[in-house]
């Protein structure tokens, strides 16, 4: 299954509102948001001019400050599942 190929990589949002950008750069427009604990598929991975990392998927660019990154999408679930329940605790 897709979840499991070596080759990809999936993101968890992080952050409980984020922006989505044209282009590797925060001055760069706003094309959609995501919400804390959606899971990405990640198209790619790059470095701004400043040496910032950002990942680039269907919808635009995340800063990597947004989102953890894993081998597969069973522990970027997983990764969810904990912080759903942290979440419930507080």
């Amino acid at each position: 299954p897709l979840a499991l190929v070596p080759s990809l990589e999936w993101a968890v949002v992080v952050e409980p509102y984020v922006g989505f950008r044209t282009q590797m750069s925060w001055d760069s427009e706003i094309s959609e948001h995501c919400r804390k604990g959606e899971i990405l598929l990640v198209k790619g991975k790059s470095y701004s001019a400043d040496g910032e990392i950002w990942y680039s998927f269907e919808q635009g660019w995340l800063h990597d400050s947004f989102v953890q990154i894993y081998n597969n999408k069973y522990k970027a679930i997983a990764n969810v599942e904990e912080m759903e329940k942290n979440q419930e605790k507080k």
